[in-house]
């Protein structure tokens, strides 16, 4: 098993799918080995692609308001401004289930 610094390394530096990317392909990644928490994006914008920071977009604020998350595993809708048609036709899960994430963040002190 390779170390997290080594694995991160690879993973910047891979260029798979250059061929189909217009803008080359930047894989944005941030690990900490202590991390309690694991939040996995995929195709970011070309602000975060041009900044190389996760989560450097409207779909970052979103993910802040709704960060407060527990340690499970759950598929979340991408917070980009283009899931807005999802969220309005899907009120619960802002109103019922980032609310109780949100309080199990909270009692895992994270």
């Amino acid at each position: 098993m390779c170390n997290l610094d080594s694995l991160l390394g690879q993973i910047r530096a891979c260029q798979l799918c250059a061929h189909e990317l217009p803008c080359g392909p930047r894989p944005v990644v941030q690990a900490g080995s202590s991390a309690r928490l694991l939040i996995v994006g995929q195709a970011p914008g070309r602000k975060v692609h041009a900044s190389g920071v996760p989560f450097d977009d409207a779909s970052g604020q979103r993910l802040r308001n709704w960060q407060q998350l527990p340690d499970l595993f759950l598929a979340l809708p991408h917070p980009s401004p283009r899931n807005q048609l999802w969220l309005r036709n899907n009120p619960w899960f802002e109103q019922q289930l980032l609310p109780e994430l949100r309080r199990r963040m909270q009692l895992l002190a994270l």
